[in-house]
């Protein structure tokens, strides 16, 4: 029997809420910690620790701090990072794949080319520490297969580098446009670019209909608390 992975973004997608559920279904956190420093960023800390919401559900939560920075990167700029990490190739594709995918979708938003899209807010420590950890996790893991759920979006406004923006996203809509989307009545961003841009590209499909056994479980805390239900992601 093949393995797979299943991502059932129930309250939404986000880097933090991914990169937590991958961890808290037992990737090493000093292993992605180690090689994401192997490409030279090291304006960040990473934590993680098993956190119980109001809900009462116990789920990985990963706290990412990034160092103040005003750097503005471009797609050569991500791909030289990526490449030049002491990791396998095959967590370069997978990084390099989302990212350039990040970098189409704000491409036709700004009606620019993807290769001069600024990567201010995706492209920042954080987003490289979010896709590239990912990628990491998912070499670790290994997986035959990778499926996920229908995306969970929200409503409201965003405050980005461009002013108030509304939600979802420009980017995150084109992004999931194709997939099956689930808006929910919660005012606030539950996908993010980040997330929409890592699901939509590994996701194989969704894994409702499929026969499965489950071996292992893993939850994806979110860093919003909302009051009627738990904010979180599950692999």
């Amino acid at each position: 029997m093949k393995k797979a992975l299943c991502f059932d973004p129930c309250t939404g997608a986000a880097g933090d809420m991914l990169l937590g559920a991958l961890m808290d279904i037992g990737v090493p956190p000093d292993l992605i910690d180690k090689n994401i420093r192997s490409t030279g960023i090291d304006e960040f800390e990473l934590k993680f620790e098993r956190k119980t919401d109001h809900t009462g559900i116990t789920a990985g939560r990963c706290d990412v701090k990034i160092a103040e920075s005003h750097h503005h990167r471009k797609m050569k700029d991500i791909e030289q990072i990526i490449n030049s990490g002491s990791f396998s190739d095959d967590v370069k594709l997978t990084a390099l794949k989302i990212f350039r995918r990040l970098a189409e979708a704000e491409s036709k938003v700004h009606n620019i080319s993807a290769g001069e899209v600024h990567f201010h807010e995706v492209g920042a420590v954080d987003a490289i520490v979010d896709i590239l950890g990912f990628a990491i996790a998912i070499d670790y893991l290994n997986p035959a297969h990778i499926y996920s759920g229908p995306f969970r979006t929200g409503y409201g406004t965003v405050n980005c580098a461009h002013g108030e923006i509304p939600v979802p996203a420009p980017a995150t809509v084109e992004l999931i446009k194709g997939f099956p989307v689930i808006p929910l009545d919660i005012r606030s961003e539950l996908t993010t670019p980040t997330g929409a841009a890592i699901l939509s590209t590994v996701s194989e499909g969704q894994f409702y209909g499929r026969p499965m056994i489950i071996k292992k479980i893993g939850y994806g805390l979110g860093s919003r608390e909302f009051e009627r239900r738990p904010n979180i992601l599950r692999v």
